[in-house]
């Protein structure tokens, strides 16, 4: 009776122990196939660019089972990216020119920015995920200027929107977009003020933004122009 007791317990812990790991890879990842893939990747990349790539941590994303991971290349150790598995297919997906374009547009902007916009509170500088896929870039990563669909340049004011002070802003707006203009860079630009006190006559929060797109940055010629492209949602 006892021994028989004892194996039922056994296989409880042995059922148990199953339900936990099968919980923990459905949400985790199985370890074993993270190192597999991990590694499938890591060989992917340095054939398809021809040079050293190292992994810095292996991932797993339970929503669409995909294995991926964050890598470096050996020459850049600051430039992390994302590589993934894609599990329905097969397919070899990587964001290394996008970790490239973003590194070149922050050397790039960032100073004209500061010159143009001295006090503004955040800058982002969005390059799609996926680009370079859609692009079918190969080898030879191509400059960002052939990406402008794709990027999206964010800055935050440091004041709350006012009309004095959009027009204010209009005009930095439209300085800088010269200055983009002049050396053949396209790409998204928002402008947002800083509205966390403004209301409208519903008493809910509107946000004020200028909106240009890549393609239209080429027809702004005045200030006026970029007034044009104001919302207020």
């Amino acid at each position: 009776m006892v021994k028989l007791k004892n194996f039922f317990l056994i296989l409880l812990s042995v059922f148990m122990a199953g339900v936990i790991f099968l919980g923990y890879s459905l949400i985790y990842g199985m370890p074993f196939k993270k190192g597999v893939v991990a590694k499938e990747l890591e060989t992917h990349l340095e054939e398809k660019y021809g040079m050293d790539f190292h992994l810095q941590e292996a991932q797993y994303n339970f929503v669409d089972g995909n294995y991926s991971g964050l890598f470096y290349p050996e020459a850049q150790k600051e430039l992390v990216f994302r590589a993934e598995k894609w599990n329905w297919n097969g397919v070899y997906y990587d964001e290394y020119p996008e970790a490239i374009w973003k590194t070149q547009l922050t050397q790039d902007l960032t100073p004209l920015v500061n010159q143009h916009f001295p006090e503004y509170e955040e800058l982002q500088i969005i390059v799609s995920g996926g680009a370079s896929h859609e692009m079918q870039t190969g080898k030879e990563i191509f400059h960002y200027k052939e990406a402008q669909d794709y990027i999206h340049l964010v800055i935050n004011s440091s004041e709350k929107w006012s009309l004095e002070f959009e027009k204010k802003e209009a005009e930095n707006l439209y300085n800088l977009i010269q200055e983009l203009q002049k050396q053949n860079i396209a790409l998204d630009i928002s402008l947002y003020f800083n509205d966390e006190e403004g209301l409208n006559d519903s008493e809910k929060p509107v946000t004020h933004e200028i909106y240009v797109t890549s393609k239209d940055l080429a027809n702004i010629q005045s200030i006026e122009d970029v007034l044009e492209y104001s919302l207020a949602f």
